[in-house]
């Protein structure tokens, strides 16, 4: 007797089983949406994720910034983000060394910095969120 009312309690949960799993099955699959990435990489472009560790605040860093490609054309990779230039900036930079040139790189503020090179010249940075886009230099 004790089997038999055992089974009998297991019928309504046998029989919702059923319809949960039915009713699925006569369901059309969930649509995800696709929603385009803001950072794509196009053709001869790579993604590159900043490397770099916390700057301490006005403090000069020693860094070699790439200029072949432009001033911001090749990654500023500092205090964990990458830097562009503040302003658009003549190609070449007059007085800056081809390809890369020294200098020093001090945060200013928290969205700002300001890059010295060898031979004096100042570039005002701003701070560019997330992963970015760059095109392969050559």
């Amino acid at each position: 007797m004790t089997h038999r009312l055992a089974d009998l309690r297991l019928i309504p949960v046998l029989v919702t089983m059923l319809l949960v799993s039915g009713c699925s099955l006569l369901l059309p699959p969930p649509q995800i949406p696709t929603v385009p990435s803001p950072l794509a990489a196009r053709p001869g472009e790579r993604i590159r994720f900043a490397e770099s560790t916390a700057a301490e605040p006005n403090r000069p860093y020693k860094i070699d910034i790439g200029t072949h490609c432009g001033v911001g054309g090749t990654p500023i990779d500092f205090d964990g983000a990458f830097w562009t230039p503040a302003e658009d900036l003549p190609e070449p930079v007059p007085g800056l060394r081809d390809p890369f040139d020294t200098g020093t790189l001090t945060l200013t503020a928290p969205a700002n910095a300001v890059f010295v090179s060898s031979g004096g010249v100042r570039i005002e940075l701003v701070r560019q969120a997330g992963p970015r886009a760059f095109v392969l230099c050559r």
